[in-house]
């Protein structure tokens, strides 16, 4: 019975250690991270690692740092979740607000959500590609980066936690 007990007690230890290696998509991890990167591929959002979280987090925030136009359309959440569902698309979500100077006008932004889409509706000739922002939703117009599409197609191909 003791060695059962033990057994399980280490199993135990071993799930909470694998869940805390995850890039902050569970509760184990929520309060070290400083964010949390999924990606969403047909309805599905998959928690990206670590690593590869600090890698998309850098390229996604400096997508939206040099986008160089903007998109005229207001954004819902019924479209956000409708771009999550229907696209394959990357979020960054931050536990705290931060603030940006944007390329396009100078402006600073305060955001703590970032989502950008792959392919579908708002992926454009070129490679162009909007980028909705937030800060508790995601609200206002989004903004378009030129080489959003390549940039993200490029890093993506090379993350383990992408790969099928």
């Amino acid at each position: 019975m003791r060695s059962i007990c033990r057994k399980l007690k280490a199993l135990l230890l071993v799930g909470i250690i694998a869940s805390a290696a995850v890039g902050g998509c569970g509760p184990a991890n929520e309060d070290v991270m400083l964010w949390k990167v999924r990606i969403y591929r047909g309805g599905t959002g998959l928690c990206v690692e670590t690593a590869d979280a600090d890698t998309l987090e850098r390229l996604v925030r400096g997508l939206l740092e040099t986008a160089d136009n903007g998109l005229w359309e207001a954004v819902t959440p019924e479209r956000i979740q409708e771009i999550k569902r229907r696209d394959s698309c990357v979020e960054v979500v931050y536990r705290q607000p931060r603030e940006t100077t944007v390329a396009l006008d100078g402006k600073v932004i305060t955001f703590d959500r970032v989502l950008i889409p792959l392919d579908g509706l708002y992926v454009y000739d070129g490679g162009a590609v909007a980028v909705f922002w937030g800060n508790g939703s995601y609200e206002g117009f989004p903004l378009l980066n030129s080489a959003g599409v390549s940039a993200l197609t490029k890093a993506l191909s090379r993350l383990e936690s992408f790969k099928p």
